[in-house]
């Protein structure tokens, strides 16, 4: 419900409010009517609470709303698994563009998340440390298929290879223009990097969603790249949640869905980066 009343609001206020509808159905169906939907009810996870908090994030990036920014730093507080998108997000933010607001915008976001964490001590305790002592390596991740130090390099190379085109570029509209198309494909390999992860986690992108159609109209005019885009973000979300099917009968099966996710991500560099590059006229 609170997913809903989040996506409605934010479509809401770019006059979307027509598409609720289609919006709602849409994350029914995923998460009804698809195997990794069912499992991620099943085991009765809260990978939801991610999804709002890149929904208000999204939101409070491309409307500098403090109140957005405070609500994404709670609901990321409540399931910090993809904290470390958030980290690579705020580099990006601060550094394409600097201003004062931006930096008051970073404190709050910190200053709820520290503040949540201290109401509930114990539980905050108990989260870190099964962050740094994992009893097992287990699900999509990385981390037992490759060197631990390229594991450790993953998050600075994908922020880099973004950051770097984009701060030399003279036209820094472009940062709005890429931004969230790039972010979700640095959630995707973002997901890969925990030492547990689960083929579930995958419904954080749900939070994309809403944005992803105010993103749409917003960049209409520049018919190639939000074709492109849309194109991998639908067939994505396919392939994660529908492809799953088959892909859980090919063995190994998280060879297969790992790939999936790196795929996505290159894939959604290439088209990001090169639109820095080209310099299209706007």
């Amino acid at each position: 419900m609170l997913l809903l009343s989040a996506s409605y609001y934010v479509l809401s206020y770019y006059r979307l409010s027509f598409m609720a509808i289609p919006v709602s159905l849409i994350y029914l169906i995923i998460i009804f009517l698809t195997p990794v939907g069912l499992t991620w009810v099943e085991r009765g996870q809260c990978d939801i609470y991610p999804a709002l908090a890149i929904l208000f994030f999204m939101f409070a990036v491309y409307e500098s709303k403090a109140s957005a920014f405070i609500l994404a730093a709670f609901f990321a507080s409540l399931k910090l698994t993809i904290a470390p998108f958030f980290i690579q997000a705020f580099i990006l933010y601060l550094l394409i563009d600097f201003n004062y607001k931006k930096l008051f915008f970073f404190f709050l976001f910190a200053a709820v998340i520290l503040t949540t964490l201290l109401i509930f001590p114990q539980y905050s305790i108990a989260f870190l440390t099964s962050v740094f002592s994992v009893p097992f390596v287990e699900g999509i991740t990385l981390v037992n298929r490759m060197p631990h130090i390229v594991i450790l390099l993953i998050p600075f190379l994908s922020l880099l290879v973004y950051l770097i085109p984009l701060y030399l570029s003279p036209r820094k509209d472009l940062f709005l223009k890429t931004f969230l198309p790039y972010s979700t494909g640095l959630v995707a390999i973002g997901v890969l990097l925990p030492p547990t992860s689960w083929e579930y986690r995958t419904i954080c992108f749900l939070g994309f969603i809403p944005m992803v159609i105010a993103w749409l109209n917003r960049y209409s005019w520049d018919k190639i790249y939000t074709r492109e885009f849309i194109s991998l973000f639908l067939l994505f979300l396919v392939v994660t949640f529908h492809g799953f099917w088959f892909i859980s009968a090919i063995r190994p099966a998280w060879e297969y869905f790992i790939a999936s996710y790196i795929a996505f991500y290159l894939a959604i560099a290439v088209i990001s980066i090169s639109r820095i590059n080209t310099q299209a006229p706007h």
